[in-house]
């Protein structure tokens, strides 16, 4: 059975000898057939245009994505050495800081040895102000004490000026009275002699 015309179309065309009905619905089909033909072809080049367009994109951008993942790994490289680089650097950091801290260790140790020192040089010298106001104190007290003794050599020299002066105006006193006496004895003895027959 022809796919363009149904059976009884097809046996109403032969027994009326209309054969002419036939050829224009088989001249239609194959009409309808070619556009079909024209459009699957159509559709078809389109859709190798637009295969080879997408091709063409995803080889633009893979190339984009090539260029993209070289600068990437360029810049990954960079990154590591810049990144070991910085390690480098770090670990010298660390060693510095290390060495560092040891010196502030050192140096912790070295400020407490000087406290204790410091300490001990404090309790001497309070040791040491203890025993100076000690000595402090006797010295003014024998300061006293010879301020006492100068004192009394000063009344006691006083005491004596004045004794020696008082013994020179007896002495001169006593000379004067044995000047008087003698005096007075030679009067007599003159009176004496004057009385007493020759």
């Amino acid at each position: 059975m022809p796919l363009f015309v149904s059976d009884a179309e097809l046996q109403e065309a032969a027994n009326s000898c209309n054969i002419s009905v036939i050829v224009q619905k088989a001249d239609a089909y194959i009409r309808e057939l070619q556009e079909q033909l024209e459009t699957s072809k159509a559709q078809g080049d389109a859709t190798a245009i637009t295969a080879e367009q997408n091709c063409a994109l995803l080889e633009q951008k893979y190339i984009s994505l090539s260029a993209q993942f070289s600068q990437l790994e360029n810049e990954r490289s960079q990154l590591t050495a810049a990144l070991d680089k910085r390690a480098t650097e770090l670990a010298q950091v660390q060693a510095q800081t290390h060495k560092l801290e040891l010196g502030a260790i050192k140096k912790d140790g070295e400020v407490e040895c000087l406290s204790l020192e410091v300490n001990e040089l404090h309790k001497s010298k309070r040791a040491l102000l203890e025993v100076l106001e000690h000595k402090s104190t006797e010295l003014n007290e024998k300061n006293n004490l010879i301020k006492n003794y100068l004192d009394k050599i000063v009344a006691l020299t006083d005491e004596r000026s004045a004794l020696q002066a008082k013994l020179h105006e007896n002495e001169a006193e006593l000379a004067r009275s044995r000047t008087t006496q003698a005096r007075l004895l030679q009067v007599r003895r003159s009176s004496l002699r004057s009385t007493t027959p020759g």
